[in-house]
């Protein structure tokens, strides 16, 4: 995958985002993403049941640690959680949903709690949430 940049002044946004492209191969107009980008984080939901009525939006406190050497970077619809919908037998229902964004870089070995937004399906019965950064 690759991504096109018309001038050198578009690198300045994404500066936070550099350690996760393939610097080497990439140029100062097209930069490649790494195969495996140094992305490594923990998390720790603070609760491990949520009861919501059908279609209502929760909040799932989410704690997560940089296991990076590089830190997370932050701002709207930059970098944050997310979470896939599962049937409770692990089939994905659901794999692209709301997202909460970081609004301070994450430090490497440093963490931060993130209020997950959750919308609850509409069908009622149980659930899983497979959470994953994005």
């Amino acid at each position: 995958m690759k991504f096109k940049l018309d001038h050198a002044e578009t690198l300045k946004p994404i500066a936070s985002l550099l350690p996760f492209f393939d610097l080497q191969n990439s140029s100062e107009h097209c930069l490649i993403l790494k195969a495996q980008p140094d992305v490594t984080a923990s998390f720790e939901p603070q609760l491990t049941v949520i009861e919501a009525m059908a279609g209502q939006t929760v909040k799932l406190p989410v704690t997560v640690q940089n296991r990076s050497d590089a830190p997370f970077p932050h701002g709207k619809a930059t970098f944050g959680l997310s979470y896939h919908l599962l049937s409770n037998t692990g089939e994905i229902l659901k794999f692209d949903n709301s997202r909460s964004y970081f609004e301070a870089p994450l430090q490497p070995d440093s963490s931060l709690t993130v209020d997950l937004t959750i919308n609850a399906p509409v069908e009622p019965g149980s659930y899983l949430l497979e959470i994953d950064l994005v």
